[in-house]
């Protein structure tokens, strides 16, 4: 009877965890938090090893980023990761079906990191919404050698050049509506009171996230200097 169970259970084993269907699901239907993507889908195609964009990079960060809990990130951080791991891995499943000139692993990092901007600001969750307490938790993430190679500042700089307008148009407007210059110093906010017609706590929020995007705009500037 033992045996016989063992042997029920092993069957059911196998079919659940090489069932040809659940394996082909991975590659052709990521899913935030499926990091198996990488080496199942990717890295069996393109054999780069362990240093290669498949496991060296694609499944190290998405292993990082699926690993960062409520306490991390804000719910739209959460929000944004998810997107973005879906869309990177969504990127390079197409690869699986059409190969698009990318045959080697030099080819399929040049590919993949040409994908990345466009997945971190997508128009339904874009990086740029976010908090830059956010910022800074997905900049630590990162290792630094990452910043130091060219692909890896190519995609900041690109970023910055997606958010960076953006985030200056809204504290200009907020400034304005504040009937403060654009220009405004830390001695002029300190200063400034509730225009007619507001209530306190419009001001109160409406200073609050003039602070930040002041903040992201010297995250920004930062990230220029890398």
């Amino acid at each position: 009877m033992r045996t016989l169970i063992t042997s029920v259970l092993f069957i059911l084993t196998n079919l659940f965890f090489t069932n040809p269907a659940a394996a082909a699901d991975i590659c052709t239907k990521p899913k935030a938090g499926q990091c198996g993507f990488y080496a199942q889908c990717i890295e069996s195609k393109y054999k780069c090893g362990a240093d290669g964009y498949p496991l060296g990079y694609g499944a190290k960060y998405c292993d990082r980023f699926s690993a960062l809990s409520p306490n991390d990130l804000s719910p739209k951080g959460l929000v944004w990761r998810d997107h973005t791991l879906v869309c990177l891995q969504q990127r390079l499943a197409d690869l699986l079906v059409t190969s698009h000139n990318v045959n080697t692993c030099g080819d399929l990092k040049t590919y993949a990191f040409r994908s990345h901007v466009g997945c971190y600001t997508q128009p339904f969750a874009p990086v740029c919404d976010l908090a830059v307490g956010d910022w800074f938790t997905i900049a630590t993430v990162v290792d630094l050698k990452e910043y130091r190679d060219s692909s890896g500042r190519d995609q900041v700089l690109e970023v910055i050049r997606k958010c960076g307008p953006a985030v200056k148009e809204r504290l200009v407007e907020l400034l304005k509506k504040l009937k403060l210059p654009v220009n405004a110093t830390d001695a002029d906010l300190m200063i400034a009171s509730s225009p007619s017609g507001m209530s306190e706590e419009e001001y109160y929020w409406t200073m609050n996230e003039i602070y930040e995007l002041r903040e992201k705009l010297e995250f920004i500037n930062g990230g220029i200097e890398l």
